[in-house]
């Protein structure tokens, strides 16, 4: 039989060895890096990270409409934290919980404080033993720069989930691009604060919904202008997102709606088209393109060709920056060597850069271009820039550029013209060649990059212009000499096209971003900005006055919203009874269409 001491000693051993296998599971499982998946008692997910004593986490239910960033320290089996909603989901609680670890830490219980977390209980699970929750819109935010609730996407296509509380607190969880059901290459929660000169600076660690597992500091710069961009996000070790945009949740059927309700019945036919990124998300169109007084009434439909006017003008614009772009020419460079040798050059127009024209500080006369386009031309370069050159807007300076573009994307073909016809315009055949080099410019390298079509003379689908209030009145149409006539307007295109235009524009598919940036912040071929609910939004009207005094009329206005958000309006009459201008009604519509 054994001896007392020897039970006793048998005994302590046992028990010693017992706390040593307790203490290498808890440092095992608690140690540098705990990263693990839990399943909610609600059905939610949770993905933890363990650092040090540091924890980061970030759990969602979908279905139940709530996302929450879980930061803390832990002390042995406990964890002493906050959550934070951020809005991935709609839900906009935060508080305060404790945790506790057990079954080697396979279970979480919360033992204290807030209940409104959303479960109680957590039960550890394996990777891939559940379907990953998608991406998707923001389900709080704000518009305004003071406030980063919201979502914000990145240039890598990296989707970030951002919230402000007080005191300059924020919270946010990213994920990585990638396709439905599939786990992310990475998923990151960031703890930081805002400074009051709208500096950020927090921590960051990748937790286990995504493959990462980067950690270390983090630096972001606010700038308050209004597109709420968060800029040189620094992350210690690793490389991904460095430009953050806000991606707004939208109604699209309100946006629509809206639309739809300020033109239906109010003008003889309207169209428009929203997208995002240039794909077309909605659409809609209504009342006639062509009336009973110039045959059988047909309506008027999205596909339907109408005038874009003066819209035509952002067209013409982008051809002529992309084509200096492509050789390399600042657009502060001087027009004079891009003319034709045989044009005389009156007062000034050695001084006129490209940037004049786009922006309408050239200068320049008006004459009428009516009765000939290219003599027209001709007379204006001769007249020189003899006004002010404050802003004063300028058809024929637009319609100059139907001979720059071909001058400065291939000199040596639009000067072989020239000398070709001697500089003669016999039977309009001089401007008809270089107007063909333009069109085919704007046609092969600015609008099918796009996946959108235009035309000077489109087909059976295109819109007559009427005069809402006397439909007895004939209507106007495309004629066959407008495509030696472009430039300032005469093209004819469809909303969804134009969308796509200027989509592709805006997401720098036609000119690197930094150019189109350029573009909109120097009204180069838009108009003066308006203003909206969520800042800054670019724009540019068109309309055309009947020439002979008859009401009738078109209308058109296409604007670049924040968020990659695009919109396009027309309608085909004058005398209408809209209330309000395109210009507003388009950006009122956007305001209240944001959720």
């Amino acid at each position: 039989m054994l001896g007392k001491s020897r039970i006793q000693n048998l005994f302590l051993a046992g028990f010693a060895c017992l706390m040593l296998m307790s203490f290498i599971a808890v440092s095992g499982v608690y140690g540098q890096n705990l990263s693990k998946i839990y399943r909610g008692g609600d059905g939610s997910a949770l993905y933890l990270r363990v650092l040090d004593n540091k924890v980061y986490g970030f759990a969602e239910h979908p279905a139940q409409k709530y996302a929450y960033v879980l930061t803390g320290t832990r002390q042995s089996d406990r964890i002493t934290a906050k959550f934070r909603d951020v809005p991935k989901g709609t839900r906009t609680k935060f508080g305060d919980v404790e945790l506790q670890f057990s079954q080697a830490g396979a279970k979480i219980t919360r033992k204290s404080g807030s209940n409104q977390m959303g479960s109680d209980l957590w039960e550890e699970i394996a990777a891939g033993s559940f379907q990953y929750p998608p991406r998707i819109a923001a389900g709080f935010q704000q518009t305004v720069p003071g406030d980063l609730d919201g979502a914000f996407v990145g240039e890598d296509g990296s989707r970030h989930y951002v919230r402000e509380l007080e005191d300059g607190e924020l919270v946010w969880v990213a994920e990585a691009d990638t396709q439905p059901g599939v786990r992310p290459a990475w998923v990151s929660v960031f703890v930081g604060k805002r400074s009051a000169t709208d500096g950020i600076s927090g921590n960051y660690a990748d937790v286990p919904k995504g493959l990462g597992s980067a950690k270390g500091a983090f630096g972001s710069a606010f700038i308050g202008d209004k597109k709420r961009r968060l800029l040189a996000l620094q992350q210690t070790g690793i490389s991904r997102s460095h430009k953050l945009e806000p991606s707004y949740a939208i109604d699209w059927d309100a946006f629509g709606n809206s639309l739809r309700q300020a033109f239906d019945g109010k003008a003889v036919g309207f169209s428009y088209a929203i997208g995002r990124d240039g794909i077309v998300l909605r659409s809609g169109a209504g009342g006639f393109r062509r009336l009973s007084v110039d045959g059988q009434k047909e309506k008027f439909t999205v596909d339907t060709f109408g005038q874009a006017a003066s819209t035509t003008k952002t067209i013409t614009a982008v051809a002529l920056v992309k084509a200096l772009h492509d050789r390399q020419i600042k657009v502060d460079s001087r027009i004079a060597p891009f003319l034709p040798d045989c044009w005389k050059k009156g007062p000034d127009i050695d001084k006129l850069t490209f940037r004049n024209l786009l922006d309408h500080t050239s200068g320049l006369s008006e004459p009428s271009c009516r009765e000939d386009p290219y003599a027209c031309l001709v007379k204006l370069v001769e007249t020189g820039s003899v006004n002010s050159k404050t802003f004063n807007y300028n058809n024929t300076a637009y319609a100059l550029m139907r001979y720059l573009v071909p001058f400065v994307a291939d000199s040596a073909k639009a000067k072989g013209q020239f000398n070709l016809f001697k500089c003669k315009n016999g039977n309009d055949e001089l401007n008809k060649d270089i107007s063909v080099m333009f069109n085919r410019y704007i046609f092969d390298k600015v609008l099918a990059p796009a996946g959108a079509e235009a035309s000077y003379f489109p087909g059976k689908n295109y819109a007559m212009n009427y005069n809402f209030a006397d439909q007895t009145i004939e209507g106007s149409g495309p004629r066959a000499d407008f495509s030696r006539r472009g430039g300032a307007g005469y093209l004819a295109i469809s909303a969804p096209n134009f969308v796509r235009f200027i989509g592709a524009l805006d997401h720098g598919i036609l000119l690197p971003e930094s150019v189109v940036q350029e573009m909109y912040s120097g009204d180069l071929g838009f108009d003066a900005p308006s203003k909206g609910a969520a800042g800054t939004y670019y724009t540019k009207n068109g309309g055309c006055p009947d020439k002979e005094d008859m009401g009738r009329g078109c209308g058109a206005q296409v604007m670049v919203f924040p968020s990659g958000i695009q919109g396009y309006v027309m309608v085909n009459s004058g005398s209408n009874q809209i209330n309000g201008n395109l210009r507003n009604i388009l950006a009122n519509a956007f305001d209240s269409s944001l959720k």
